[in-house]
């Protein structure tokens, strides 16, 4: 029941909104010391098969009401700054479902008829990239800094297996490639939207933390292939961004 989703939906990001309230305001930062690794694994595997779904819903309010939801608790999870968590994320590969979710919503501009619709979703979809590249950047540095500084093999161990799960999460070329192209729906885009100049500049302002995060991490690994970028395209995009900015 597409209906009884929603509201598990709702009551979900609710409740992580709700967390990341507390753990804002908790001097003991008690959540990532006691946050159950295995329920929030298994809701957050609940969320990817929702999100998987929604595109079959033939109400088209209620699909975008869901979407709403999902992108809100994966962008909360994020800010939480708890090593696992984001760990987990990369791990059930949420940005491909985010990206399916993206093209089903903006392949058609026109799908999402009401306009203050049509922008809080974009700039929901934004702001995960945001949340994702900065979150993951964080908490690979600081799991980083935990395999440097193991006093056992074991904590050593454990680093070393959640960096490599960020290694392959953290795709610079291709949160580049989602960025432009999330991006450009509204700063190229052909629709004609109440104060776009002012939400383009939200869209820069998000799109410049999120290539200066993600070109930092790459300059202090130097890791970075830039074969994997379409090289022309970026560099339009950019030229685009500094017209608008």
């Amino acid at each position: 029941d597409m209906y009884a989703l929603c509201l598990s939906m709702l009551c979900v990001a609710n409740f992580a909104a709700y967390e990341r309230k507390v753990l804002a305001i908790s001097s003991s930062k008690r959540l990532g010391k006691h946050l159950p690794i295995e329920e929030m694994t298994r809701l957050l595997r609940g969320v990817v098969r929702v999100m998987k779904s929604i595109p079959a819903f033939e109400d088209l309010d209620v699909a975008n009401t869901m979407t709403l939801h999902a992108l809100r608790f994966i962008c909360n999870l994020l800010a939480f700054e708890v090593d696992f968590i984001t760990a987990e994320l990369q791990h059930l590969n949420v940005l491909e479902e985010v990206s399916k979710l993206f093209e089903y919503w903006f392949h058609d501009e026109d799908k999402i008829e009401d306009n203050k619709l049509y922008v809080q979703t974009l700039q929901s979809f934004i702001l995960l990239l945001r949340n994702w590249s900065c979150g993951s950047c964080l908490a690979e540095m600081k799991v980083r800094e935990k395999r440097d500084n193991a006093a056992t093999k074991e904590e050593r161990d454990s680093a070393a297996s959640m960096l490599k799960v960020f290694k392959s999460g953290i795709n610079v070329p291709y949160l580049i490639a989602l960025t432009m192209r999330f991006s450009k729906v509204l700063i190229t885009g052909r629709r004609q939207l109440p104060n776009r100049e002012e939400e383009r500049g939200k869209v820069i302002d998000d799109v410049l933390v999120i290539l200066q995060t993600l070109l930092k991490r790459t300059d202090s690994l130097q890791n970075m292939n830039w074969e994997k970028v379409d090289i022309i395209d970026y560099e339009n995009f950019l030229h685009i961004v500094k017209m608008h900015r």
